[in-house]
């Protein structure tokens, strides 16, 4: 039951938070220099270091069971330091 609280109030959070990012970005948009850039003429070619990688550098999709004990672990991490903070 904790674990499924811990996932919930992770999750909550994640989505406050972004969209607390986007609220701020979309207040400092320039509409019309993005619909510029959008509209300019092509330019240069990409830049060697700016290509899209080989297939077979392109990493590999994380299992289920990776991604879970990853999140697992940053939630471990994240009630350890609200905890720390609390003891303050």
């Amino acid at each position: 039951m904790n674990q499924f609280v811990a996932m919930a109030v992770a999750e909550k959070l994640a989505v406050m938070r972004t969209a607390a990012f986007f609220s701020e970005r979309s207040g400092r948009a320039d509409l019309e220099r993005f619909r510029g850039i959008l509209t300019r003429p092509a330019g240069e070619k990409p830049r060697p270091d700016d290509e899209w990688p080989l297939s077979s550098e392109v990493p590999k999709r994380m299992t289920l069971h990776e991604a879970k004990s990853r999140l697992h672990h940053v939630i471990r991490a994240l009630a350890e330091g609200l905890t720390l903070e609390r003891e303050r």
